[in-house]
């Protein structure tokens, strides 16, 4: 398995207050500004990491960043065009972890040219900011126009509306400050419709996506934790063909003459995110050979074990396969396999 895992902003010309605590803005493109990418009626989410730590809206998914994204724990969101980020449609709902203070780029869109609709994006846990929206892409009402619509945010800036200027496709963008707990959720929600008015009235519309995040702390996210993890000897297979079957629990039937004992390796963290990164070892007693693969071995990996050690970088997934196999056929014995993390002690397996 191979490891899994520019800033164009719309320049704000006319603030003005509606009312305590609410603004409405509308948007032109600044001189650079590009045309969106964001697909129509879905929520977009940038994974990118940000290289100042602050994450970075845009319309444009491939300048979209975030910081402190871990991962998604659904299926559901896909990627978006050119496989960027992760999107929603539909109506579907996603989850995922995020760190403390995480700080996500994300941009949501209405429905195609010519279509009535307004959208609006709700969160909890957190904040939006850095609002904009996109060049429209046509005239409005058959006039040239310089914005997409009218935006307008609430006073404790966790919900924002686009009111549609003409059937021109509604987008924004922005960035989901997450201030929630280590421990607890948050969520960011999309919508679209005609019944979308202002803030008061955001989810008076057809859901587009939602995501709900647990907020990870750092010392949590990405290091091991026993209850999320596998590792267990699997049942022995003959050598030089494919291994089969991933046991979670430890198989205790003696291995044959000739065949090869398996310890399979999953790895995952205190909120069940597989661990993709660091050095996987296996160490093995009494003359055993081993062999770390990052797939179910295929005949042949068991010839590869030739030392009583092996070590594996390449954890995407966060699993690994390790083959044990007899120094002497046709000799019983019985060997101890030491499988640790970058140093430090994860299981040990006796096969015989």
């Amino acid at each position: 398995m191979s490891t899994k895992t520019l800033r164009k902003r719309i320049a704000l010309v006319a603030v003005t207050a509606l009312g305590a605590g609410l603004l409405s803005v509308v948007a032109v493109p600044s001189a650079n500004a590009v045309v969106g990418t964001t697909a129509v009626s879905s929520l977009q989410l940038a994974t990118a990491s940000s290289l100042t730590g602050e994450g970075a809206a845009s319309q444009a998914i491939a300048s979209q960043t975030s910081s402190g994204w871990v991962t998604q724990t659904s299926t559901t969101a896909v990627a978006g065009a050119g496989g960027v980020g992760l999107n929603l449609t539909g109506g579907a709902a996603a989850t995922g972890i995020v760190l403390a203070g995480a700080k996500l780029g994300f941009s949501l869109s209405g429905p195609a040219n010519g279509t009535s609709s307004n959208i609006s994006v709700v969160v909890t846990g957190g904040t939006i900011n850095s609002l904009g929206q996109d060049t429209p892409d046509t005239t409005a009402n058959g006039t040239a126009t310089t914005a997409n619509g009218t935006l307008s945010v609430n006073g404790s800036s966790t919900t924002a509306v686009l009111v549609q200027l003409g059937t021109t496709s509604a987008k924004l963008h922005g960035r989901f400050a997450v201030s929630a707990a280590a421990g607890t959720t948050a969520t960011i929600a999309a919508y679209s419709g005609t019944g979308i008015l202002g803030t008061t009235t955001a989810t008076n519309g057809a859901l587009l996506g939602i995501w709900t995040f647990t907020v990870a702390s750092a010392s949590a996210s990405g290091t091991y934790a026993t209850t999320y993890s596998n590792i267990s000897t699997q049942i022995p297979y003959t050598k030089g063909t494919t291994a089969s079957g991933l046991l979670a629990y430890d198989n205790t039937s003696r291995i044959a003459n000739g065949s090869v004992g398996a310890i399979y390796v999953a790895l995952a963290d205190g909120y069940g995110s597989p661990i993709t990164t660091g050095i996987l070892t296996a160490t093995a007693t009494g003359g055993a050979l081993v062999n770390i693969v990052d797939t179910i071995p295929a005949a042949g990996n068991d010839y590869a074990a030739t030392t009583a050690f092996d070590s594996e970088t390449d954890l995407a997934g966060g699993d690994a396969y390790i083959s044990v196999v007899q120094p002497v056929a046709g000799v019983a014995g019985s060997t101890t396999v030491t499988i640790t993390l970058d140093g430090a002690v994860l299981a040990t397996k006796t096969l015989n």
